[in-house]
């Protein structure tokens, strides 16, 4: 919530005159610590803390800069207009009939080798992304503590 509210604060003010059409209008920078995995934004009013589904979720469709250089890793505007129209501009989460607040969602996270091919990406509201990371996250979590279980009998 507080990120779609700067997102939307940040899109008012640079609406106006926008150099770069195929530059994002917004940006936030997330600091994320890979060893610890954890992750933060720093505002006017100090730090605020994000979940792993949260960063994970905005890392879905970033730009990261890492210590070797830019990574071009976000999604090209032009494949986010094709998903867009190809999704009919409507959250694709079962039941869900969103039309504003949308977002591209890698099917495969790009960490476990997905792309930016149009076939491994889908059009979900701001709720249902969030709600898809908080699952993947919730489900690596089970397996990770299945795998640590010893085998019984």
């Amino acid at each position: 919530m507080l990120l779609e509210a700067m997102a939307s604060l940040a899109g008012r003010a640079d609406s106006e005159g926008v150099a770069n059409h195929k530059e994002p209008h917004t940006q936030i920078h997330i600091h994320h610590c890979p060893e610890c995995e954890k992750s933060h934004i720093t505002t006017s009013r100090g730090e605020t803390k994000l979940t792993p589904s949260e960063y994970e979720k905005l890392a879905c469709d970033a730009r990261v800069a890492t210590d070797d250089g830019p990574n071009k890793s976000a999604i090209p505007p032009s494949t986010r207009r094709r998903v867009l129209a190809r999704d009919q501009h409507r959250c694709q989460a079962p039941g869900c009939p969103h039309t504003r607040f949308l977002e591209i969602h890698h099917i495969t996270p790009r960490h476990q080798g997905g792309t930016n091919a149009e076939e491994n990406l889908t059009t979900l509201c701001s709720a249902c992304h969030q709600r898809a990371h908080d699952k993947q996250k919730s489900a690596r979590r089970k397996n990770h503590q299945t795998d640590a279980k010893p085998q019984g009998r």
